[in-house]
């Protein structure tokens, strides 16, 4: 009878305090290109092949996020360049003040949105992809962060 007893009020209380303590929320990220595929680029002598790209951040849970080195090594951004046929051919970092400087602001109001008009360059290399990760903490303290691919295609070489 104690068994029942005791276990009856552990129940209570665990399920009591479900409802007496709000769940905080966690922002969600997401990451997107446009256009994804891009597939016209120009060619420079400085940057070689070169796609101009619009590059969004949106959180989509009502909650506040900044944009900042949480990331491994402190970094704000990680962008990874692979050739068509997978082979890295890069890895770069980017920090908090890269950040502010592309986008205008590290912040990103809850159910909104940051953007920046961005160039993609891969020298030489007539194709490829980014992948790119930027982290960021709500809030609320937790560390959030969001992924994406960019494939670039190079139409112009095919006309």
């Amino acid at each position: 009878m104690k068994k029942y007893l005791v276990l009856s009020i552990v129940l209570i209380l665990v399920f009591a305090g479900c409802e007496l303590i709000p769940f905080v929320p966690t922002a969600k990220l997401s990451l997107t290109y446009s256009p994804n595929p891009a597939a016209d680029p120009y060619y420079t002598s400085t940057n070689g092949w070169t796609w101009d790209i619009t590059i969004r951040i949106r959180e989509t849970e009502d909650v506040d996020v900044t944009i900042g080195n949480y990331g491994p090594d402190n970094v704000a951004c990680i962008s990874v360049f692979l050739t068509a046929d997978n082979n890295v051919v890069s890895t770069r970092k980017y920090y908090k003040g890269d950040i502010e400087e592309w986008f205008g602001t590290a912040e990103i109001n809850g159910s909104s949105s940051i953007s920046y008009n961005a160039s993609f360059s891969t020298t030489n290399y007539t194709e490829g992809k980014f992948v790119e990760t930027y982290y960021g903490q709500d809030e609320n303290g937790m560390t959030v962060s969001c992924s994406d691919t960019i494939e670039l295609i190079n139409n112009t070489l095919k006309k």
